[in-house]
């Protein structure tokens, strides 16, 4: 084996600018490859974390006013929502429906001192800023001793944080804001996902927020987490299955869609999904299309050194030599070629990659990003590794076929 590597590189170095001009074809192909994946990579992260607050497994359920009448009471009948119905959606769909947090939605004025705003404040359990990626960069989160102990105790966002205490740290922790005239202790700061998304809204114990504000025990929506529910056709089947299960338990009209209102992001989420996904299979098509020239290039190099060699080819076959022995030697020199220019395309586009992601890393508006990071992932590295190896394979086996087809008579009288 190690005399047969030392051929393999003999004969590259006796043939340097034919082995140069095929590894350049690679080495492009390679370089392209890494380039268009990682920029496909940087899209899709991108544009994925622009949707992280609209998580597709969450559904919305609002009250809303019946548009037809139903079993002698007339349209025009408020359908509220309570604890019962959240309970009743929980032990209706249990495979499905993994969580129910019923919300209460209030806007009003909050103030500090001369301070003052208008905001959304939203009465709410523990689990829901983690189940909507927000992320709570300074004290805590809303937890079960403030449900159960009706705690006045408040969230709040940078901006508001910064609007009304000055601040957009750890200080404003335990400091007092007044929400609609009431005055709650602040235990955390969260960072909006998006520069206009929740950046007014403060967060309040849900039990705290119903005595306060929504003393009839009804709630403004109910948040229902979803699993299982990974197609189309299946969450549009869910979305049947429970609007007819909640008029039936609420007595209205299942064909009256005004009864309720309902809001979902799973069918965006996976025509987005799909759209990425199409996106990322075209890029792959593409990049592969540009090695399949350095493909071509290796081969034809082959064919050629192959033709060169025709004496010495039909000289080792005399001696005894195997097909099988002058096959690996021919296609061990293709492979070898694809790997030596591949790696140095393949650095390329990673060091390409990385200098762009680091350039770009700043660049990305707060409020909506086009591209996410494009550092190539080590998957991507090891599945160019086995495309170098599978085409240094492809362009060398119709050079060695021929080199062990070859007439006796003809090589040795080349």
């Amino acid at each position: 084996m190690r005399e047969m590597f030392a051929e393999v590189f003999a004969s590259i170095r006796m043939n340097k600018q034919r082995s140069i001009l095929a590894g350049v074809s690679t080495a492009w192909g390679i370089f392209m490859l890494i380039v268009l994946v990682g920029v496909g990579q940087g899209l899709i992260r991108g544009i994925s974390s622009n949707y992280d607050y609209m998580s597709y497994n969450i559904l919305h359920i609002m009250p809303g006013t019946t548009a037809m009448p139903f079993m002698g009471r007339q349209e025009g009948r408020k359908i509220n929502l309570d604890d019962d119905d959240a309970a009743f959606l929980e032990s209706q769909f249990p495979e499905t429906v993994s969580k129910v947090i019923p919300m209460v939605n209030k806007e009003m004025q909050a103030s500090k001192g001369r301070y003052s705003t208008v905001l959304q404040v939203w009465g709410v359990a523990p689990g829901y800023m983690n189940a909507r990626y927000i992320q709570v960069k300074y004290g805590r989160d809303i937890n079960d001793l403030d449900l159960q102990n009706h705690r006045k105790v408040c969230l709040l966002s940078t901006r508001l944080s910064s609007l009304l205490l000055s601040t957009k740290g750890s200080d404003a922790l335990g400091q007092y804001v007044e929400l609609g005239g009431v005055p709650f202790m602040v235990v955390g700061i969260y960072e909006p996902v998006r520069s206009f998304i929740l950046v007014n809204d403060a967060f309040v114990p849900r039990p705290t927020a119903t005595f306060l504000w929504e003393p009839s025990g009804h709630y403004d929506e109910l948040c229902l987490f979803l699993d299982g529910l990974d197609t189309k056709e299946a969450n549009g089947q869910f979305k049947l299955e429970m609007y007819d299960e909640m008029s039936k338990h609420k007595s209205f009209d299942n064909s009256d869609v005004a009864a309720l209102n309902i809001e979902e992001n799973m069918d965006f989420f996976l025509l987005v999904s799909g759209l990425l996904t199409t996106v990322s299979i075209a890029i792959w098509i593409i990049g592969l299309l540009a090695l399949v020239s350095g493909i071509v290039g290796v081969g034809n190099i082959m064919f050629m050194s192959v033709k060169d060699r025709t004496f010495e080819l039909g000289l080792r076959r005399v001696l005894g030599a195997s097909d099988f022995s002058i096959m690996s030697l021919v296609l061990l020199e293709a492979i070898i070629t694809m790997l030596i220019f591949g790696y140095v395309g393949m650095m390329a586009g990673i060091g390409v990659m990385r200098i762009v992601s680091v350039m770009t890393a700043d660049m990305g508006s707060s409020a909506y990003n086009v591209f996410g990071s494009m550092d190539v992932e080590i998957s991507m590295v090891l599945a160019a590794n086995v495309v170098l190896v599978i085409g240094g394979l492809i362009a060398g086996w119709a050079p060695a076929r021929q080199a062990i087809r070859m007439e006796l008579t003809d090589a040795l009288n080349s």
